[in-house]
């Protein structure tokens, strides 16, 4: 859901003006435009239902809450997700408050329009941020549990270090050779740059399940930024946990030695 943190009020002529914020002018952009397409849905709506039988003629019409449950996971969820994903502020937008309300209202306004459903703060909405972290667990998870790196703290600590490098495979679909990044600066003849940013496996694996979900959107609000720094922060504090978890591991392991020659 969306939240629109207003900016600080400032005086004009005795009068209180806010100053619209980026993530507010975006989704303003957005709404409008979902409006703007949907107006030949509402036209041929009302004409629809200028020309239907009486209730006396016809099946008893279906309640609004009925009428949002038939387009809710089909066209409501996807526009939803839709917005979301392009956010500009994910972390501010799509939180619970009064404006998140108003904003899924309007949405299902414009997706079934004259549905008369009312939007609550308790209507179930699915938790995007919880799903992509648990996600880009299971991935780095089963990526670690290959026969290459099952049980081998070693293995996993240097893969790790080398995935969490700009020029790793955290972000790359081809990253630059772990030796190079050790003994090689960027700038010098010969260093392989890495290609195709934000096309890793770890991306992939998990953005493609997630882009799925739009399929069916009314709106068109602009490239996924916001779904993508999301990604990104789960992969790599996913990644960043298994090397910590193995560079404190091996730090045991050397000082249990070191006793063990000590004594």
């Amino acid at each position: 859901m969306v939240q629109v943190i207003p900016s600080q009020a400032t005086a004009s002529h005795g009068r209180t003006s806010v100053k619209p914020t980026s993530t507010q002018r975006a989704i303003a952009k957005a709404s409008k435009a979902l409006k703007a397409s949907s107006t030949k849905a509402r036209s041929d709506s009302t004409k629809s239902n200028a020309i239907a039988p009486s209730a006396s003629t016809s099946s008893a019409r279906p309640t609004p809450a009925e009428i949002v449950d038939a387009a809710y996971k089909s066209d409501i969820l996807p526009t939803l997700y839709d917005m979301f994903y392009a956010s500009p502020s994910i972390w501010l937008d799509f939180t619970t408050g009064q404006h998140s309300v108003d904003q899924v209202q309007d949405l299902v306004d414009i997706v079934v329009p004259n549905s008369g459903y009312k939007v609550k703060h308790k209507d179930f909405i699915w938790e995007r941020r919880s799903l992509i972290g648990k996600k880009a667990f299971n991935i780095v998870q089963k990526f670690y549990s290959s026969p290459e790196y099952a049980n081998k703290k070693w293995a996993i600590e240097q893969h790790a270090r080398w995935a969490l490098h700009i020029h790793g495979p955290l972000m790359n679909r081809e990253p630059t050779p772990r030796e190079s990044i050790i003994v090689m600066s960027p700038k010098e003849p010969g260093y392989k740059h890495p290609t195709g940013h934000f096309e890793s496996s770890f991306f992939v694996d998990l953005m493609s399940p997630l882009m799925q979900g739009v399929k069916g959107s009314h709106g068109s609000f602009g490239p996924p930024k916001g779904i993508l720094s999301l990604a990104a922060i789960a992969v790599r504090t996913t990644i960043g946990s298994q090397f910590d978890a193995c560079l404190i591991d091996i730090f045991v392991v050397r000082a249990r030695i070191q006793s063990v020659h000590y004594w």
